[in-house]
């Protein structure tokens, strides 16, 4: 079921590229049933039930986890979908008037589903608030120069810095090292403050049409 909180006997070649638009990239020749593991592009995934090429999963395995180097390298569609979504509604939400999801969607071009998953996480964290009747929707909690980009992607993908010894809201020690004489740490410090100091200087307002 596609339009459903899971996906049930749909072929693989047709979802594990990409969910959204159903292109082929993986086959699975085989006709038994058991747990697997397979990666794609740095993400394993864990398939419980297949048969005969199909394969069964849910929305959040595939969609709403960041879970492999390519998700941390680079801010997932999820964030970007994210930042689009708040960017959309500041240019159109007015007096109490809500902006409909699915308008964000068409206007967007983003998966119904998906940025239904997107919109609630962010009116979890405060930057939204939903309407409900008529005219419902969702609305900015805040003003959107109060919305920092920062803030944005951290709530959606998390760390911002590209090593977790650098981070400063989701600091781990790596294990293979000594931070005080590691190497590449000083480097990717300077790599997180200034991209901090860009991300912190930008907003939702500097990115609408007024």
């Amino acid at each position: 079921m596609i339009g459903g909180i899971s996906f049930t006997s749909l072929p693989l070649t047709l979802i594990l590229k990409d969910p959204f638009k159903y292109e082929c990239t993986y086959e699975l020749k085989c006709s038994i049933k058991k747990e697997i593991t397979i990666n794609i592009k740095g993400r394993d995934l864990i398939i419980k039930e297949f048969y005969d090429g199909i394969a069964k999963f849910d929305f959040k395995q595939l969609c709403d986890e960041n879970l492999g180097p390519e998700d941390y390298i680079m801010i997932s569609n999820k964030c970007k979908y994210a930042i689009r979504a708040l960017v959309h509604i500041a240019n159109n939400e007015q007096d109490d008037r809500a902006v409909m999801t699915s308008d964000i969607a068409r206007e967007q071009q983003i998966p119904r589903k998906f940025l239904e998953i997107i919109l609630r996480e962010l009116r979890n964290n405060r930057i939204l608030e939903s309407k409900r009747g008529k005219d419902g929707g969702f609305r900015l909690l805040r003003a959107a120069e109060d919305i920092s980009l920062t803030e944005v992607m951290r709530i959606i993908d998390g760390p911002i810095a590209m090593l977790p010894c650098v981070s400063l809201n989701y600091y781990r020690k790596c294990d293979e090292c000594e931070e005080e004489s590691c190497e590449i740490k000083a480097v990717f410090e300077q790599v997180r403050d200034r991209t901090l100091d860009i991300l912190n200087g930008q907003t939702i307002k500097s990115l609408t049409l007024s």
